[in-house]
C-alpha cells in the first residue's frame, strides 16, 4: 500500500512534457494534466496525460482518496520526502526516476495501476515545486502522522515554542507537531500573527473596560499604537491625551518607565516598568497564566514567554481543527482566540514581585 501511495504521488508529478508543457505552472499540470504521454500496461498502451490529471485521482485539494480497492494518497511533498519503514523519503532526483520508470527509492517497482510518464525533468521540477508549496490546499507540512512547523531562526521564540508545544501535550489525532527546518512545513509568520491579534484585542477590551469602572477618561499611552486602537480609546470616552495631562498611563509596549502614579499595562510588557518610579498604582492585565506569569517575573526573556504561549495556542487550534486540518483553519481557529483577561492589583508598599 505504501508503495502505491508513493507511486501516485509521483506519477502525478510525471506527466510528460512536450512542446505544450512549456510556460504550464505547478498548478496548471497538476489540476489539467501534462501535454506529453502517459504510459499503461507496461508501456503496451499510450494516451495523451491530459486523460490523467493529478487532481482527478488525489483530489483538488491534494488529501487523495480512495476509489474502489484503489487508495490515491496525499501528495503533500512534505509526506513523500519523509522516510518510511519500506523506502527512504523522497528526493527530487528519485521522485524523478519514480514519474518515469516506476521506482521509489528502495528501487523496487511501483504498483502497476500507476502511469509510467515520458516527462521532463523541468515538468518534473515544477509540479514537485508545487507539491511543496502551501498552494496545494494550503496542507504542506500537515501528514499523516505529524504537523511541520517551520522555525523562525529566532532563538528564544523558537526555545519558548517547542516548549510550549511540549506543555500542551504535543500533538493531536496522532500527529506530532514538529518544530523542523524545513521549506515544506507550514509557516509560522500568517499564524502567528492572527494569534497576536486575537491577544491584542482581547487585552484591549479588558484594559477599556478596566479604565471606565476606575472612572479614568484621560490616558497617555507608551508604546507603538495604531490609529484605529486610539480610535477605540475615544469611542469609550476615554480622551488619549499627552502624559503631562493624563489620569494614568497606558503600557502598550516600549521600554521606558512611565513617570504616571498609576499605570495600566499587559504583563508581556511588564518588565520594563519595575524600575523604581513615581508609580504609587499598578494595574496588571494578564491571561491566568500562572507559568507564563512567573516566567516573566523572573526575568525570562519576552520572546521565549511569547513562543511558549504560541506553543499552547498551535496545540489548541490543532486539537479544535479536528482529523483533516489546513493552514487555512489554523489562522482561522487562532484568530477565534477568545482568552479570559485578569487583573492583578498593585499599590505601592506592597513587595512588587
Amino acid at each position: 500500500m505504501r508503495r502505491l501511495i508513493a507511486a501516485a504521488a509521483i506519477v502525478l508529478a510525471s506527466m510528460p512534457c512536450q512542446a505544450g508543457e512549456v510556460g504550464r505552472s505547478g498548478a496548471e499540470i497538476y489540476h489539467d494534466g501534462f501535454a506529453g504521454t502517459a504510459l499503461l500496461a507496461g508501456g503496451a498502451v499510450r494516451v495523451p496525460a491530459e486523460r490523467f490529471p493529478c487532481a482527478s485521482c488525489h483530489g483538488a485539494d491534494g488529501r487523495g482518496r480512495r476509489e474502489g480497492g484503489t487508495a490515491a494518497p496525499s501528495l503533500s511533498w512534505a509526506r513523500l520526502r519523509v522516510a518510511t519503514a519500506d523506502r527512504p523519503g523522497y528526493d527530487r532526483d528519485s521522485f524523478a526516476r519514480a514519474v518515469t520508470d516506476g521506482k521509489d527509492p528502495a528501487g523496487r517497482s511501483l504498483a502497476d495501476v500507476m502511469p509510467r510518464y515520458e516527462v521532463e525533468a523541468g515538468a518534473i521540477e515544477t509540479l514537485a515545486a508545487y507539491l511543496a508549496s502551501p498552494a496545494l490546499a494550503g496542507t504542506s507540512g500537515i501528514l499523516p502522522d505529524a504537523l511541520l512547523f517551520a522555525a523562525t531562526g529566532r532563538p528564544e521564540y523558537d526555545a519558548g515554542l517547542r516548549a510550549g508545544l511540549t506543555h500542551a501535550g504535543g500533538g493531536a489525532y496522532g500527529r506530532r507537531i514538529r518544530l523542523v527546518d524545513d521549506s515544506a512545513a507550514m509557516e509560522l509568520e500568517r499564524l502567528a500573527a492572527a494569534f497576536d491579534a486575537a491577544i491584542d484585542a482581547a487585552y484591549l477590551s479588558a484594559m477599556l473596560a478596566r479604565l471606565g469602572s476606575d472612572g479614568i477618561d484621560r490616558v497617555s499611552i507608551q508604546g507603538d499604537v495604531a490609529p484605529d486602537v486610539v480610535a477605540l480609546f475615544r469611542l469609550a470616552n476615554i480622551a488619549v491625551v499627552p502624559p503631562e495631562l493624563a489620569d494614568a498611563t497606558v503600557v502598550l509596549g516600549g521600554s521606558r518607565v512611565p513617570q504616571a502614579e498609576t499605570v495600566y499595562a499587559r504583563i508581556d510588557t511588564l518588565a520594563p516598568i519595575l524600575a523604581p518610579g513615581a508609580m504609587r498604582k499598578l494595574a496588571v492585565f494578564h491571561l491566568g497564566e500562572t507559568d507564563i506569569r512567573a516566567a516573566l517575573m523572573a526575568g525570562q526573556h519576552l520572546e521565549y514567554v511569547e513562543g511558549f504561549r504560541f506553543g499552547r495556542a498551535i496545540v489548541e487550534a490543532a486539537l479544535a481543527a479536528g482529523r483533516h486540518p489546513t493552514q487555512t483553519g489554523f489562522a482561522e481557529r487562532l484568530r477565534k482566540t477568545s482568552p479570559q483577561v485578569f487583573v492583578f492589583d498593585w499599590r505601592q508598599g506592597q513587595d512588587r514581585r
